[in-house]
């Protein structure tokens, strides 16, 4: 009950096509076991790793030495080890997450890497044990972290600001973002200076209509 095929295989179904250099599929569980080349594309996004355990119904399953890009996002996930769960959400171990379309040779711009990367379309993104990268040179320990991974505008933390002088001493800065709605948005950050003061800073936005006079 076993189909095997070999040779610039091809499977489609629905919106989704699999291709490899050897496909063997489960006619009874549905599962595809795919080596060499694989490829499997569809409306959300676009998969490839070396080998690509799927279940062609739910479309679950778990593949090595793979990477992921994400159409709705541009979001790029390699590693090592990927589990695929229900929709396009994935853990990923010794992973790197970015948004930045770059060659083979290329390093992206930015990225973060963790021994443990978990990413949902529909909510957020976790790392555990990772760091951020500029040109793959680590610049910042990050222990655990949540990102969003939704197209929509979230309020949030954004990064911090630090800085030091004599006359303020150590600064932070700390700001909140806080979307509105569409049109309109917010910032309110804490700011600490430890010589000087402790206070806080706002600003609105609002985009105006092309309509508007």
């Amino acid at each position: 009950n076993v189909v095997t095929a070999s040779g610039a295989v091809k499977i489609t179904r629905g919106d989704m096509t699999l291709t490899a250099d050897t496909v063997k599929v489960n006619r009874s569980t549905q599962v595809a076991h795919a080596s060499g080349n694989v490829v499997v594309v569809d409306a959300q996004g676009t998969i490839s790793a070396d080998v690509l355990t799927l279940d062609l119904v739910q479309e679950t399953g778990s593949m090595d030495e793979g990477s992921v890009f994400l159409n709705a996002n541009r979001y790029q996930l390699s590693g090592e080890r990927f589990e695929k769960g229900v929709g396009q959400s994935y853990t990923v171990t010794n992973g790197r997450f970015t948004t930045c379309l770059c060659g083979k040779d290329e390093s992206p711009s930015w990225s973060i890497r963790g021994q443990r990367v978990t990413v949902d379309l529909e909510g957020y993104g976790r790392v555990k044990g990772g760091t951020f990268a500029v040109h793959d040179v680590p610049i910042l320990y990050v222990p655990y972290g949540i990102f969003p991974v939704r197209r929509e505008r979230q309020s949030g933390l954004l990064f911090p600001r630090f800085g030091y002088s004599n006359r303020r001493g150590f600064q932070i800065e700390q700001p909140l973002f806080i979307a509105i709605n569409k049109s309109h948005d917010a910032t309110v950050s804490f700011d600490l200076e430890t010589e000087a003061r402790v206070g806080a800073l706002a600003e609105y936005r609002y985009a105006l209509s092309p309509q508007t006079l």
